[in-house]
């Protein structure tokens, strides 16, 4: 899947060229034009058009033409002896003629050219701000996918089957707290209450036994700096974790990180081995990254 960045860059490529192309002497074939129409609108003859360009026998959209320059017609005055002084007259006014048409037309052209570059600068510009705009949309919707990723307080994370077997916030000293699975619920019991340096301490406890939800919970903490100091690198070591145990939301992060260069050193490689790893394992928001991650890697 394309992204937006890449069909503007080809556009503006296509643009350019037409640009180019209508500022030297070639000409891009438009819808609608001949041979004979194109030769007529440079002041040259329709042989001398399919002269300059024998490898093209029609004339189609697209196609580039060399338009050769067009040769003035020279006055020849015949003179004689007896006929100098009239035909010196004669000629300085058929000489003024000719200049004045030829300077008209030149004018003309001139003229032609002008506006044809005005319209392309303002064509160019409007797709300048065009491109700026889709841009800043793509990056708002990058923005959103990345807020889908890290948790927010209001959403509960995937538990696992295991439950606090009857323990409440307020009854920490519970044995069943030293398993993994009940301080890792009690982490998300903080957290929907908002309590967030609870929470990453009680996820830290489970995540240092080895349970893939709570290293990826602590590192989402890490991330946004929940109850704890901002931290790209200890975010990044979490997602790691859980990663390696095949957690697709921590693998997913994991992409992000080295897609934006935080926590590590930017690789487009590495994230689109970690976004596609999630893919595989059927998280649907990992694909919008993948679809950013490829169109940077072309």
């Amino acid at each position: 899947m394309l992204s937006h960045r890449v069909i503007i860059t080809a556009f503006a490529l296509f643009i350019a060229t037409l640009i180019n192309a209508q500022t030297t002497n070639q000409h891009v074939v438009m819808r609608g034009e001949t041979f004979a129409s194109i030769a007529n609108k440079y002041g040259i003859t329709e042989q001398q058009l399919k002269n300059a360009n024998s490898a093209h026998s029609t004339c189609y959209v697209g196609l580039k033409l060399t338009i050769p320059a067009a040769k003035e017609k020279k006055s020849i005055a015949a003179t004689s002896p007896a006929e100098t002084k009239q035909g010196a007259t004669t000629t300085s006014q058929t000489s003024n003629a000719i200049s004045s048409k030829t300077y008209a037309k030149e004018n003309n052209k001139a003229a032609k050219k002008e506006k044809r570059r005005e319209f392309w600068e303002k064509f160019r510009d409007a797709l300048d701000a065009t491109s700026e705009t889709m841009l800043t949309m793509s990056e708002r919707f990058y923005q959103m996918g990345r807020n889908a990723y890290t948790y927010t307080p209001n959403v509960t994370v995937q538990a696992p089957n295991a439950n606090l077997n009857g323990v409440s916030v307020q009854n920490h000293s519970t044995p069943s707290l030293s398993q993994p699975s009940a301080q890792f619920n009690l982490g998300i019991e903080y957290l929907q209450s908002q309590n967030y340096s609870e929470a990453a301490k009680w996820f830290r406890k489970a995540a240092e036994q080895g349970l893939a939800q709570a290293q990826y919970n602590l590192g989402v903490c890490y991330d946004n700096g929940w109850g704890i100091s901002q931290n790209y690198s200890e975010a990044v070591k979490w997602y790691r974790k859980a990663a390696e145990q095949g957690l697709a939301e921590a693998q997913c992060n994991l992409g992000v990180c080295y897609y934006k260069g935080e926590g590590v050193s930017q690789n487009y490689n590495e994230a689109l081995k970690w976004c596609q790893k999630a893919v595989e394992q059927g998280y649907g928001k990992a694909s919008f990254m993948v679809g950013f991650i490829k169109a940077k890697l072309k």
